[in-house]
């Protein structure tokens, strides 16, 4: 081929023919096919990167196309990653191109799909999912890319396992939380509002637990009869009544005590409504009183029958026209209840999704510099072949700015910073050792494992041990009696199962290749559940300990010494007894034998492929673990 009719020509002659060859044959997956996605698609099938899978769980909604530019109006409805790679192929038919619609999270995706990639480059909007990939590219010890925008604002980060901070180093952005009084009884804004009205919707048809118990509606959700009627009353009439009833009047937010919507009241409330109307945009339009009643009735109808139909709890969706009605509905009456200023549909869905509005540029601008790093990880990839280096020294973190900034140079928008050197107290990359402080009389292990282990440290499949006694497992794989017995001490207090101050737990996860030593620490008995602390700093502490435990747990691997009793406590039933000998062969069992033995076997080979594994936990093996860490100079932004 000419050079007149080679299309990579320009990034020959830049980056050099053997360099770029390598660069064409290099596996690349990009995570996300949304606004970053779709320019970061583009840009790398423009730019030779001809072995490429891109994976996404979402389909292609209207919302999206006006920055999504690698969908259509006749694509809605679609998988992002299938129409994002049948989109790419007409800019370069000469890729290869694998699409998955599916979640990153999911076990197809494991660690032996991992490795087959050189980099993996991030194009996500949740940090739940970002926090997955980290782990298993510092598990598969792949360097990963992370691009987040906010508006006008963007960033890309390089992650190199050993070298750099893992995404998980560093304090991240959270959810904005309010305080459960003031959402309950004494709102002031509208989003309390709008929470409230989430949590509603949350009551009436999804899980219902202590987080949502804004009212009781154990008696209207029996009675098919007049429920939206019903629910109505309840929340928007006799519950305000008792809430007047129970405070002075100079304890209200809004100087008034709240009133509860008779037809009295809203008949006032029609004559005082001003009409904000924008030409064209629907959406816009603050409802009047008698408009939201009518959309809280008819989606409160369609939402049973949905629920009804499902075998599952719904959960609330901003793009469920359905959802999205009651909760406008729903957060308007309140707010007249407590004399707060309407909002729009378009309002309350931009609140009820955290919605920041996305720039297509900043999309672009993010995009094409994760090109740009890409490229200069895989630059010393091919260099270095399989030395162990820091594949990302020619990397920077860098800002995409709203306002220019001059900090020693001249004003720029685009602002490079050096990257960060790992947290030696990181529980994901560095240390393995985690002191948690809580309240162990009143902490269920049902709260433990879903507030902390799952929502907090985002484990999948997380696994306790104390003292060799596996306490709680999940998984498809487990008898039915295991499982029973497992939802059985969930229930209780951890001290009913004796974990209480200075017990010593083990947390494995093998699908993100896990396992850490959880210390716990009692808070005192009349300490909130839901207030509980978690230290990862206490390191040398937790080495000393590490030291102690006879192997149970060193090098982030949970080693099985040549010959263990393994006690599994069937709730209040017998404990019973395996013993392994030296040969991994059953010797002795007291009950269940088949059970039991499945059971071992599938535990000894977890550890067998820790083993193999590289540690991604280890302290030994990292190059810069007395490296001190350099101060947080920019904060890490999300989509």
């Amino acid at each position: 081929m000419s050079q007149n009719n080679d299309r990579y020509i320009s990034m020959k002659l830049v980056y050099g023919e053997e360099f770029f060859e390598f660069v064409r044959n290099s596996k690349v997956l990009v995570v996300g096919a949304g606004g970053i996605g779709c320019e970061l698609l583009k840009n790398l099938v423009l730019c030779g990167f001809e072995n490429i899978e891109i994976i996404d769980l979402d389909t292609i909604d209207v919302s999206n196309l006006n920055r999504q530019f690698l969908f259509r109006q006749r694509h809605v409805g679609e998988s992002k990653s299938k129409i994002a790679k049948e989109t790419a192929l007409t800019f370069n038919p000469y890729c290869n191109i694998v699409s998955h619609h599916g979640n990153i999270k999911h076990s197809n995706f494991g660690l032996d799909f991992f490795r087959q990639f050189k980099i993996v480059i991030n194009a996500l909007d949740n940090v739940d999912a970002r926090r997955h990939v980290n782990r298993m590219c510092l598990a598969a010890n792949i360097p990963m890319l992370d691009g987040g925008t906010a508006g006008y604002l963007g960033q890309v980060k390089t992650y190199v396992k050993g070298f750099t901070e893992c995404y998980e180093c560093g304090a991240k952005v959270t959810e904005k939380t309010y305080a459960v009084c003031t959402i309950r009884s004494n709102p002031s804004k509208m989003i309390h509002c709008v929470v409230w009205a989430k949590l509603l919707f949350d009551r009436l048809f999804g899980k219902i637990d202590d987080a949502n118990a804004i009212s009781n509606f154990e008696e209207i959700l029996k009675d098919k009869e007049g429920f939206e009627k019903k629910v109505f009353e309840k929340v928007f009439q006799h519950d305000i009544e008792e809430l007047r009833n129970l405070k002075n009047k100079e304890v209200w937010n809004s100087g008034k005590p709240p009133e509860p919507l008779t037809e009295e009241y809203l008949n006032k409330v029609k004559e005082n409504h001003k009409e904000t109307t924008k030409v064209g945009v629907k959406d816009q339009k603050v409802w009047t009183a008698d408009e939201c009643v009518e959309r809280l009735f008819s989606s409160l109808k369609r939402l049973r029958e949905r629920r009804e139909n499902s075998n599952e709890p719904l959960s609330f969706d901003k793009d469920d026209e359905d959802a999205l009605d009651l909760v406008t509905s729903a957060a308007n009456l309140r707010a007249y209840n407590f004399h707060i200023e309407n909002k729009s549909r378009f309002d309350v869905k931009a609140m009820a999704g955290n919605i920041v509005p996305a720039i297509a540029t900043t999309n672009a601008i993010t995009a094409g510099l994760l090109v740009s790093e890409s490229m200069k990880v895989l630059k010393s990839i091919y260099e270095h072949k399989d030395e162990k280096v820091n594949h990302a020294k020619d990397c920077f973190q860098v800002d995409c700015l709203r306002f220019p900034s001059s900090k020693n140079r001249k004003p720029c928008l685009i602002f490079p910073v050096k990257l960060g050197q790992p947290n030696k107290n990181c529980f994901v990359c560095s240390s393995n050792s985690i002191f948690i402080n809580l309240n162990c009389d009143k902490m269920t292990l049902g709260y433990f494992v879903e507030e902390i282990l799952m929502k907090q440290f985002a484990l999948k499949e997380p696994m306790i041990s104390v003292e060799d006694a596996i306490i709680y497992e999940c998984g498809g794989e487990l008898m039915e009696d295991e499982l029973e017995s497992f939802n059985n001490l969930l229930k209780k207090p951890l001290k009913d199962i004796k974990i209480v101050d200075g017990s010593e737990l083990i947390v494995e996860d093998f699908s993100q290749d896990i396992s850490w030593k959880v210390t716990i620490r009692h808070k005192g008995s009349e300490t909130p559940v839901e207030e509980y602390d978690i230290d990862n700093g206490k390191i040398e502490e937790a080495k000393k300990s590490q030291e102690e435990t006879n192997g149970i747990i060193q090098t982030g691997i949970t080693s099985a010494p040549p010959s263990t009793s393994v006690l599994l406590e069937n709730n209040n039933a017998v404990d019973k007894e395996i013993v392994i000998g030296d040969d991994d062969e059953l010797v002795c069992v007291t009950d269940n034998l088949e059970k039991q033995r499945k059971r071992e076997e599938k535990r000894l080979e977890n550890k067998r492929k820790r083993e193999v594994t590289e540690n991604n936990l280890s302290s030994d093996d990292n190059p810069t673990k007395d490296v001190k860490l350099g101060e947080d100079e920019v904060v890490v932004l999300d989509e």
